[in-house]
């Protein structure tokens, strides 16, 4: 098994997006978060992950 690398010293949060369907959404959820003011962008991560449960 490989290992992943530490995260970057700087980085002081992450943002899981759960999305399905969300092609018509997800460009405004991620630039709205890039545009909060409350955190540099060095300092968080935001992490999409797309759900592939079909109902």
């Amino acid at each position: 098994m490989r290992s992943l690398p530490p995260p970057h010293p700087a980085l002081r949060a992450s943002i899981a997006v759960p999305a399905r369907d969300e092609e018509d959404l997800i460009g405004a959820c991620i630039k709205a978060l890039t545009a909060q003011q409350r955190a540099p962008h060095e300092q968080y991560e935001v992490l999409l992950v797309g759900d592939a449960l079909h109902v």
